[in-house]
C-alpha cells in the first residue's frame, strides 16, 4: 500500500534515488541536483505519493540546508577573500538591492499588493541558497575569484533578506518597531559573529589538540559544532543557514582541504544530508495547483520572471563593474539565481502568518522549480567555458611531485601521512610512497612482515582522505642506503624523514642515518618531529641561510611551502638577510596558490639562528 510506511524500505528507496542521480546525470547531461528535486515531486505527496515528507526526511533535510552553507564556508578561499571583500560587498549589495527594489514595484503595482507583503515578496528574490555550489567544486572552479566573490555576496544578502523576512514577520506578530527592537536585531547578528568567529576556533584548536588522531570524535565534533551555531542563529533573529556559513567560516583554516577529516564532511554532506535536502525541497512541488487558476498564473509567472530578470540585471552589472569575463558573470549568474533555502523560510513563514496566500506558496514553488534547473545549466556550462578560458600554465619537465616518506613507527604514521597529503599537489603528476626499510638480519622474515602490516595501515589511512598512495618495502644492509636507493628508483622529488629528539629511540631515524642522507640523498629531504596537529599551526617559520635566493630548486620549495601553508590557512614568516628578501619575498608572492607572507631580514645567518 501506498505510501511506504516501513523505514527500512523508505531509506532503501531513498538511497536508490541518491545513487542513480548521478549516473543519470552522465547519461542525460541533467545535473543529479535536478534530478533529486525531481524525485522528490515525482514520488512525494504531491505526485505518485510513493513517500511521505515524514519527519525523518524533514530533519535530514534541515541538516542538508545548512550543511550547504557550512560547505560554502569550509572551502572559501579566506585570504583571496580578505584582499576581495570590497567586490563581494558590491555583488552582495547588487544582488540584494535590484531584486529588492523592482520586485517590490512588481508586488505593488503588478500584483497590487499592500507595501508589507511587497517587500517580504520582493526579499525572496533577494535572497539566494547555494545549492549549484557543489557543481563549481567539481568543475574545479570553487576557488576562483568570481565563485569566491558570490559566496561572499550571498552571505551579504542572505542576511539582509532574512532581516527582512525577521522585521516584517516580527511586526505582523504585533511586534512594535522600536528602537529596543533595532538594537536587539543589530545586538543579536554581532553577538553571534563574534561568539562563532571567535569562539569556535578557540576550542576546535584544543579540541583536536586533545584528540588528533580520532578522525571520528573529529567529526562528530564538527557536527555538533554545525548544529550549534546554526541553532544560535535563533536567538539573533536570522535563519540557521546564516550560522551554519559563520561556522563554516570558523572551521576554515583548521581543516586542510587534503585531509582524512575534510574528505568525511564532503563525504556525509554531499552523499547524504544535502541530496536529502533537495529531495524534502521537491516534495513540495505541486504542479496541479500552480495551474489551477488565473491568479496562480499570475502570480507564478511574475515571481519567475522577476527572480530571473532582476539576478541576471544584478550578475551582468556585476560582471562589468568588476572586470570579470562574460562566462564569469554568467557563473555568478548560475549560483545567485538558484531559490531554496532562504525562500522556503520567507514563503512558509510568510504563509503561516496568513501575509501570503496559496497563489504565492505556489509561485515559491514555481520560483524554485524553474532557477535550481537554470541555475544548474549556467553554472555548469559556463563554469567548463571558464576552465578553457583560463590561462593554461606551461609544467616544466620535472614538474613531477614523487614523495617518498619513511615509515617505521605505527604511533606517528598517521600524522606523518597527513603531512605528506597536505604537501601533495593533485593538480601536479606524481604520487606519495611510503618507504620502510627492513634491516637485514636473521628475523628479516618477521620485519618484513611488520614492514607490510604498517604499509597496509599507511594505505588504509590514505584511503580515508579519499587519496590513494603506491607502498614500497626494501630489505637493505643498511638503513640510508635503502632510503637513497629507494628515493633514486622512484625518482622521488622529496625524501620526508621523521625525526625524534630522543637519540636513543630505535623505532625512528637519526643520528648518523640523518647525516648520511644529508650527504648523499639527491632528493630535497624534509625531517619531521610534529608535536601538535597540523591543522591547529598558526604560522609557518622559514629561516633561509645566506644565499639562498641562489638555490637550484627554489621555485618548487617555494611552491611546496606556500600548498603547505594554504592547506593549514597558517601564515608565512621568512627570515633572511636583506640582501636575500629582496628575491626571495617576491618569488613567493607569486607563487601559487595564495596566502599571507611577512618578512623579518636580519644582517647575517648567525642573527637568524638567534
Amino acid at each position: 500500500m501506498l505510501p511506504i510506511t516501513d523505514p527500512i524500505f523508505a531509506f532503501t528507496l531513498l538511497a536508490l534515488i541518491i545513487l542513480v542521480s548521478p549516473i543519470l546525470y552522465e547519461r542525460w547531461r541533467i545535473p543529479d541536483l535536478v534530478l533529486l528535486l525531481g524525485f522528490g515531486a515525482l514520488l512525494g505527496p504531491n505526485g505518485l505519493y510513493v513517500l511521505e515528507r515524514s519527519t525523518a526526511v524533514t530533519l535530514l533535510g534541515s541538516v542538508g540546508m545548512v550543511f550547504i552553507m557550512f560547505l560554502a564556508g569550509l572551502e572559501i578561499d579566506l585570504y583571496r577573500f580578505s584582499r576581495g571583500y570590497k567586490k563581494s560587498i558590491v555583488f552582495g549589495l547588487l544582488t540584494f538591492g535590484i531584486p529588492q527594489a523592482l520586485g517590490t514595484l512588481a508586488g505593488l503595482y503588478i500584483l497590487n499588493m499592500d507595501l508589507k507583503t511587497s517587500l517580504l515578496l520582493a526579499s525572496m528574490f533577494a535572497s539566494h541558497t547555494l545549492l549549484a555550489y557543489p557543481l563549481a567544486g567539481r568543475l574545479g572552479i570553487a576557488r576562483s575569484e568570481p565563485v569566491a566573490t558570490t559566496v561572499g555576496a550571498t552571505m551579504i544578502t542572505d542576511v539582509l533578506a532574512l532581516l527582512v523576512l525577521a522585521i516584517i514577520a516580527d511586526s505582523a506578530r504585533g511586534v512594535e518597531l522600536t528602537a529596543s527592537f533595532w538594537i536587539s536585531i543589530v545586538c543579536g547578528m554581532l553577538g553571534l559573529t563574534f561568539l562563532i568567529l571567535k569562539g569556535v576556533p578557540y576550542i576546535a584548536r584544543w579540541f583536536f589538540q586533545q584528540v588528533s588522531e580520532k578522525s571520528n570524535a573529529q567529526f562528530l565534533f564538527v557536527m555538533v559544532i554545525l548544529c550549534g551555531g546554526a541553532y544560535l542563529s535563533n536567538f539573533a533573529r536570522v535563519e540557521p543557514i546564516v550560522g551554519a556559513f559563520l561556522t563554516g567560516i570558523a572551521f576554515n583554516r583548521l581543516i586542510p582541504e587534503h585531509s582524512p577529516l575534510m574528505s568525511r564532511m564532503t563525504f556525509a554532506g554531499n552523499t547524504l544530508f544535502i541530496p536529502f535536502f533537495l529531495i524534502s525541497v521537491g516534495m513540495l512541488v505541486d504542479v496541479r495547483i500552480m495551474f489551477s487558476g488565473t491568479r496562480s498564473l499570475i502570480v507564478g509567472a511574475t515571481m519567475v520572471g522577476m527572480v530571473v530578470l532582476t539576478k541576471f540585471l544584478a550578475a551582468t552589472a556585476a560582471s562589468k563593474l568588476l572586470g570579470y569575463s562574460r562566462s564569469e558573470g554568467r557563473v555568478m549568474f548560475g549560483l545567485s539565481v538558484v531559490q531554496a533555502a532562504a525562500t522556503l523560510a520567507a514563503v512558509l513563514i510568510g504563509h503561516e502568518l496568513k501575509i501570503f496566500d496559496d497563489a504565492v506558496l505556489n509561485g515559491a514553488i514555481a520560483m524554485i522549480l524553474v532557477s535550481c534547473p537554470l541555475g544548474f545549466w549556467a553554472v555548469d556550462h559556463y563554469g567548463r567555458q571558464m576552465t578553457v578560458d583560463a590561462p593554461v600554465k606551461t609544467v616544466p619537465v620535472r614538474s613531477e611531485q614523487r614523495l617518498l616518506l619513511t615509515v617505521a613507527n605505527p604511533d606517528t604514521v598517521t600524522q606523518l601521512l597527513d603531512l605528506t597529503f597536505l604537501l601533495r599537489n593533485k593538480a601536479r603528476p606524481g604520487g606519495i610512497y611510503p618507504l620502510t626499510v627492513v634491516k637485514e638480519s636473521a628475523n628479516t622474515d618477521e620485519a618484513v612482515a611488520r614492514g607490510e602490516a604498517l604499509l597496509g595501515l599507511c594505505s588504509a589511512h590514505a584511503a580515508s582522505a579519499d587519496l590513494s598512495v603506491t607502498p614500497v618495502l626494501r630489505v637493505s644492509q643498511n638503513i640510508s642506503d635503502g632510503i637513497i636507493q629507494a628515493a633514486r628508483e622512484s625518482r622521488a622529488s622529496m625524501v620526508l624523514v621523521g625525526w625524534s629528539a630522543d637519540q636513543s629511540a630505535s623505532v625512528r631515524i637519526f643520528g648518523t642515518v640523518m647525516h648520511h642522507l644529508v650527504e648523499h640523498c639527491s632528493s630535497r629531504l624534509m625531517f619531521c618531529r610534529l608535536t601538535r596537529p597540523l591543522n591547529t599551526t598558526r604560522r609557518v617559520l622559514i629561516p633561509f641561510q645566506a644565499m639562498a635566493s641562489k638555490l637550484r630548486d627554489l621555485p618548487a620549495l617555494a611552491r611546496d611551502i606556500k600548498n603547505l601553508s594554504h592547506q593549514i590557512g597558517a601564515e608565512i614568516r621568512i627570515y633572511s638577510t636583506t640582501a636575500d628578501a629582496a628575491t626571495l619575498l617576491p618569488l613567493l608572492k607569486n607563487t601559487t596558490p595564495s596566502c599571507r607572507i611577512t618578512s623579518v631580514e636580519v644582517s647575517s645567518w648567525d642573527a637568524i639562528k638567534q
